[in-house]
């Protein structure tokens, strides 16, 4: 990922997670995209371990799952859409990107319409 890029992120209970995906979690307060390199089962629950791509192994994060947000399943750059999972997940993360600007400027058309 690239400073100014933007993520669609898919709201996924940690059990469908697979290390390999990008997973959006917060870390004291803050929004953070890592690379789920492992999921272990402690006390009936499950723990996800992260890490940035350039990390270093040892910066591995310990993630319990209610602090994670869900799935990373694209990068917005510019105008360019890059999946970050299989094809489905590719397919909605475009119909959202494409649709919520077309959705916004019908909502400011409208506004203006009615304050006329």
């Amino acid at each position: 990922m690239r400073p100014h890029d933007r993520i669609i992120v898919e709201e996924t209970a940690s059990s469908s997670l697979r290390p390999g995906d990008l997973i959006l979690f917060y870390e004291q307060g803050r929004p953070v995209c890592h690379r789920l390199v492992r999921k272990s089962r402690l006390s009936g629950q499950f723990m996800l371990f992260a890490r940035g791509d350039y990390s270093p192994s040892w910066k591995t994060v310990k993630v319990d799952q209610e602090r994670c947000a869900g799935r990373v399943t694209a990068i917005v750059r510019g105008k360019r859409i890059i999946p970050a999972v299989g094809f489905r997940e590719a397919a909605v993360g475009r119909l959202i990107v494409i649709s919520f600007p077309l959705a916004m400027l019908i909502f400011m058309g409208l506004r203006r319409l009615i304050k006329k």
